[in-house]
């Protein structure tokens, strides 16, 4: 029960606001007070370790904690650099985190991008809201075309101008997440179902009865993989802004994410899912509007995308 009280206490700070001026300021303050959370179950932790045969060496809670700090001043360090504008090198230094053992110690079995864990999709049906002119029919919601990528604003994991389609597990929270419609616009939604069988990059939030299925191999990558995902789920104090710093981190993580995996050094996920900040009851997914060609697309959508789903429904959203 510690190692699932813990989990439950630190998922709780997840998707919150912040008071600090800085999400640079936020993050030090919630890294530290991660290390006093896991000081608290230091016999569960060594029980863990011992579990999952993860952890390489004397499995002690010292070593453990070690090996977060260490974690937490190389994110530490990737966002110092990003805030300069060194984005190169802020991007090789994630990559190095994510893929080079060193960068965790030798402490990991594996590489630490592998205790993201991933979930396998079957079936199931998406949604995505978008906003037309009124008078518009519009046949399809999909993502932005490529011949608007001017019209493609920063998302939480994709940069300005760079096409992602993002899906939600459910209407409402598509309409949620598009926020208020304006007075001369329409809001339509697609309705999507996956062709095969997705592997998405997990960085879903477990809280109360979603701790108690997960095994030990589990909680163990949670707790090694939750400096990520502070960086990555943290509530925007300024969403109509040009600069989001909370986004920082998340859009280099999928930049890294969908370059690497053509070196076979990251698994070929399709996409990333996560809690949403909206609503925590639901989980929204990005897939990178990704195309074959060597050569810049100037002009229609993903062939990628359309190979992983189909839009069977484009409708208007009730009352709206």
């Amino acid at each position: 029960m510690g190692v699932n009280l813990l989990i439950d206490e630190i998922s709780r700070n997840l998707a919150q606001d912040y008071n600090e001026n800085s999400f640079y300021e936020y993050i030090k303050r919630a890294f530290d007070e991660y290390l006093v959370h896991l000081s608290k179950h230091k016999k569960e932790i060594e029980t863990l370790l011992y579990n999952t045969k993860e952890f390489d060496g004397e499995k002690t809670y010292k070593r453990f904690a070690s090996l977060i700090k260490k974690i937490n001043a190389c994110c530490l360090d990737i966002l110092e650099k990003a805030y300069q504008g060194d984005i190169l090198s802020a991007a090789l230094e994630l990559d190095k985190l994510l893929t080079v053992q060193k960068y965790t110690s030798y402490k990991l079995m594996d590489m630490y991008v592998n205790y993201l864990n991933f979930e396998q999709t079957s079936g199931g049906t998406f949604f995505r809201c978008v906003d037309f002119k009124d008078g518009d029919t519009p046949k399809s919601c999909g993502h932005v075309p490529y011949d608007k990528r001017y019209l493609v604003n920063k998302g939480r994991f994709n940069q300005l101008g760079f096409p992602c389609l993002y899906l939600s597990n459910s209407l409402e929270c598509a309409q949620k997440e598009v926020g208020r419609k304006k007075s001369n616009k329409i809001r339509w939604y697609g309705k999507f179902v996956p062709k095969r069988d997705l592997l998405f990059m997990d960085f879903s939030i477990r809280m109360g009865g979603k701790i108690d299925s997960m095994s030990d191999y589990d909680k163990f990558s949670y707790l090694v993989t939750y400096p990520l995902r502070l960086l990555c789920l943290t509530k925007t104090k300024r969403e109509s802004v040009a600069f989001t710093e909370e986004y920082i981190f998340s859009q280099l993580f999928l930049h890294i994410l969908f370059i690497n995996h053509k070196n076979g050094k990251i698994p070929n996920y399709h996409g990333i899912r996560f809690t949403s900040l909206k609503d925590s009851r639901y989980l929204n997914f990005v897939v990178p509007a990704k195309y074959n060609s060597k050569q810049p697309k100037t002009s229609g959508v993903s062939e990628y995308i359309a190979v992983l789903f189909d839009e069977i429904e484009v409708e208007k959203v009730q009352g709206k």
